[in-house]
């Protein structure tokens, strides 16, 4: 029963917290983009100029900034994805005041699929991050 739980969790993480995450990068792209197109670019050429990973970012980024609708983030749904994601926080600050990880003292594959939309886009972009 506690691997499905896990692999819920996980799913929920991967599936489900990325919108939220692509909500707060592209939505509010004019107050961190050069943030956003800095990191694009060090991804890609780690040893270039800040304006070269820039101008990188800006068009590697192309194809994510566009995605918004596909992911149902539209002016009607963004007070709701915004409602849903705080409470999930406050809940998520209340779980982990009594444990450590999702299902209490170890990581489980749960933990792991939440990481990457809480900490790549949610807590290092510096809109959601604040």
């Amino acid at each position: 029963m506690q691997r499905l739980v896990a692999l819920l969790l996980e799913l929920y993480g991967d599936e489900w917290l990325i919108i939220p995450a692509m909500h707060y990068r592209w939505s509010v792209i004019d107050q961190q983009r050069d943030f956003i197109m800095s990191e694009f670019g060090k991804l890609s050429a780690p040893g270039a100029s800040y304006e070269e990973q820039i101008a990188i970012g800006e068009r590697t980024s192309r194809a994510f900034s566009g995605m918004l609708p596909a992911l149902g983030i539209t002016a009607a749904t963004i007070p709701g994805i915004e409602m849903a994601y705080l409470e999930f926080l406050d809940q998520l600050n209340e779980h982990f005041g009594h444990y450590d990880f999702l299902l209490g003292s170890r990581p489980s594959i749960g933990d792991f699929g939440f990481m990457g939309p809480l900490y790549a886009h949610l807590a290092r972009d510096p809109v959601p991050g604040r």
